[in-house]
């Protein structure tokens, strides 16, 4: 599927290489070489994936086009059943709440006028000013800047959280560092 020749000849030696023994890196040039495979696989991986996402393009293309002329006519159906369930709900506003169908059921819902908040400070400015019971107050610790005057120590062989004064600090754990190895192939 590689369209680089090269890259051709890299997955061929992989292909054959998995057929012997399980190769090891011993030094720079076996590391070098597992590199090239590697990349070798990101390009047959991207060429795989550049395909797939061309055939989700046209097919969601496609969808889209099939569906707006469904969605089309949803919306002409609904339009004439919502106007008639308006005009059966007029005259008799009790008895057609709801409408019940062999194929599906016509509802209305009538809501109350409640309030709607849209401008959070001048409304909390309204609040503090005249009744001050409805505003939250939260408190909350500065975790960024406390977390710098924290260390680790260990304590009886377990590792433990003190502060600047040397005081156990409780509600927090120690997230147990160490090293991670990554490979990043050059493009």
């Amino acid at each position: 599927m590689a369209t680089n020749p090269l890259w051709d000849v890299e997955l061929d030696e992989l292909t054959q290489q998995e057929a012997q023994e399980r190769f090891r890196v011993t030094d720079k040039m076996s590391a070098n070489w597992c590199l090239r495979k590697l990349r070798a696989l990101q390009t047959q991986a991207n060429e795989v994936n550049e395909l797939a996402q061309a055939e989700i393009e046209r097919i969601t293309s496609w969808r889209d086009k099939e569906l707006e002329q469904v969605n089309k006519h949803v919306e002409f159906f609904q339009g004439l059943l919502t106007e008639w369930h308006m005009q059966q709900y007029e005259a008799d506003p009790k008895g057609n709440k709801s409408i019940k169908l062999p194929y599906g059921t016509l509802k209305s819902r009538t809501t109350k006028h409640q309030p709607s908040k849209f401008d959070e400070t001048a409304l909390l400015e309204h609040v503090k000013a005249t009744d001050d019971a409805y505003v939250k107050v939260i408190e909350t610790v500065e975790w960024g800047e406390y977390k710098k005057t924290l260390s680790v120590i260990e304590v009886n062989g377990q590792l433990a959280v003190v502060d600047a004064n040397g005081e156990l600090v409780p509600g927090v754990a120690v997230k147990v560092g160490g090293t991670t190895f990554s490979v990043e192939v050059a493009e």
